[in-house]
């Protein structure tokens, strides 16, 4: 069995509707009708982490009963994943499988960070130059096969409210930087970003000011000593 892109588009996969539907068919039309030694084949964009792909990722991680495929991730540009301290990467690979999403720890074809997948057609620069213009959203998903979601699996955006200007000095109680690290040798890491935070009064938190780049650790904490 093979399936081809079971989402035409973004529309489709952030529809949770259109997700549901693909999963049942999935579910109980087309895994129902495999035969004995049958193989299954997806080939997909990965527009979402809770599309076709990603929801067989999730039970992968989750059931050892379930099973177990065989993934091919050949992201544009080489990146090394970006491990948090403290973790190995056999654990942290299972969270982001949490999210949907799969990586690896070293690229299948053996580039190095920072090598395109296919220069001759797009080179690193030419990446570049993509993902500015199409913003990191799509780029994570469409040429990483890294997708996330804009509602966050924490924080969703109806939460937050657009205001004109910061609380006034008597209404804080708290404020403070808070910087995500990340960071490489390579400069090619994950974004590292920062923002400044309020706490108030009446237990409100505004988000003041946010800063973001993507370097090595020097120029990570240049930004950081900059901001202060």
């Amino acid at each position: 069995l093979i399936i081809d892109d079971p989402f035409k588009n973004r529309e489709e996969a952030e529809s949770p509707e259109r997700r549901e539907a693909v999963w049942g068919w999935w579910t109980s039309t087309a895994y129902t009708r495999l035969e004995d030694g049958s193989a299954v084949v997806g080939m997909l964009t990965r527009w979402h982490g809770d599309d076709w792909a990603g929801r067989l990722i999730k039970e992968m991680a989750k059931n050892p009963k379930a099973d177990q495929y065989k993934i091919l991730c050949l992201p544009a540009i080489w990146e090394e994943p970006v491990i948090p301290e403290g973790k190995t990467f056999a654990e942290y690979r299972r969270e982001k499988a949490y999210e949907g999403v799969w990586i690896e720890e070293r690229d299948p074809l053996g580039r190095e960070p920072g090598e395109a997948l296919w220069p001759e057609k797009y080179n690193f620069d030419d990446l570049e130059r993509i993902r500015v213009n199409v913003k990191d959203y799509d780029f994570e998903a469409l040429y990483q096969q890294h997708p996330y979601s804009r509602e966050g699996n924490l924080f969703q955006r109806d939460w937050f409210t657009i205001v004109e200007k910061p609380p006034a000095m008597g209404e804080v109680t708290l404020r403070m930087w808070f910087w995500d690290k990340a960071g490489s040798q390579s400069g090619k890491s994950d974004y590292f970003c920062g923002g400044v935070l309020s706490l108030t009064k009446d237990e409100l938190v505004y988000v003041e000011k946010v800063a973001r780049g993507q370097g090595t650790p020097f120029q990570r904490d240049e930004l950081m000593k900059s901001e202060l």
